[in-house]
């Protein structure tokens, strides 16, 4: 009997009772057709799980989240572009940022990628694909019967089945990138933190305030703390100075001074810098322990603060972080 067949039907339950006893006795006595055997059980397990709707419906559902991602910048120009549907009238801007900005470039790259992961296992092609794949291992030509045949075939069908995993292994590994590229904590404070650029004022004779200001615009972060911190409470830019002191220390690693920093600016109740304490109190609190019970009541609240300037901020992070792809990133 051909044996290709032969393995098949014993795992489809095909074999009547003398053959199974024929094909255990096999099994025990060659090593040879264990091995074919294994193989083959790999490949059809692989293709039936392939077959399975509930694959198909879960790739179907990791697109549906990519597409709907608000967080990710121009999504639709991405999309337009890819597909041909952007009108030349705006394809030449398009390429023009892309040339001039590396970073979109890139993500436009990352996009067609997964999409293309995406699709080669969302679609029904690649399903018929994986049935043609296991048909052709099912069937052979009555010419193809004898084992020379099936030599030739075995190995082709590895080669198919690799194929298969390897797509899938692409395909996930691309899917991983994104998800740790966009949705880990590092990603996610790079995307959401926003200092201010420059004080209110440096006018006037705020020497300790000027000195600080300083060493944080050159990065010296243990002169800058040192100068924001001998600001006193009773002085007019306290809650300024609580505020870029709350910067610095985020930015060297110390985030539980920096907690400290921008609680006592939002306290200040200073209008022009307490939203923006608030904000990155959250980031700082996110990233000592994004499982915090007072990180989950900080985004709470600014969510549900329509007026916050960094209302529309929260409600993505907060997106993000339920989404299908944070729970890729881990």
């Amino acid at each position: 009997m051909e044996d290709l067949d032969y393995i098949y039907r014993h795992f489809t339950a095909g074999l009547s009772a003398e053959e199974r006893k024929t094909f255990d006795a096999r099994l025990q006595s060659d090593s040879s057709f264990r091995t074919q055997v294994s193989d083959y059980q790999l490949i059809f397990e692989g293709f039936r799980g392939m077959r399975q709707e509930r694959f198909f419906q879960e790739a179907r559902g990791w697109k549906g989240e990519l597409l709907a991602d608000s967080r990710i910048g121009d999504v639709e120009a991405f999309r337009a572009y890819l597909s041909g549907a952007m009108p030349e009238s705006e394809k030449a801007a398009f390429e023009a940022r892309l040339g001039q900005d590396p970073a979109l470039a890139a993500r436009l790259e990352e996009y067609r990628l997964l999409l293309a992961g995406l699709k080669a296992m969302r679609a029904e092609a690649f399903y018929r694909q994986a049935e043609a794949w296991a048909k052709e291992l099912e069937m052979a030509p009555p010419a193809q019967a004898k084992k020379p045949a099936v030599k030739f075939l075995w190995p082709r069908a590895v080669r198919y089945a690799a194929a298969a995993v390897l797509v899938l292994a692409l395909a996930f590994a691309g899917m991983k990138y994104y998800a740790l590229s966009n949705y880990s904590t590092d990603a996610l404070i790079a995307q959401n933190y926003h200092p201010r650029n420059t004080p209110a004022t440096l006018s006037g004779r705020e020497d300790l305030f000027r000195e600080g200001f300083n060493a944080y615009s050159e990065k010296d972060f243990p002169a800058a703390i040192a100068f924001f911190s001998r600001i006193p409470e009773e002085n007019p830019r306290y809650a300024e100075a609580q505020l870029f002191l709350g910067y610095a220390c985020f930015e060297s690693g110390r985030y539980p001074a920096a907690v400290q920093a921008f609680q006592r600016a939002a306290d200040a109740h200073d209008q022009r810098f307490s939203e923006n304490a608030e904000w990155h109190l959250l980031l700082s609190r996110f990233r000592e322990n994004p499982a915090s019970p007072a990180f989950a009541s900080l985004l709470d609240k600014l969510t549900r603060d329509p007026q916050h300037s960094f209302h529309d901020e929260a409600l993505r992070l907060k997106a993000s972080l339920g989404s299908f792809w944070r729970k890729l990133a881990g």
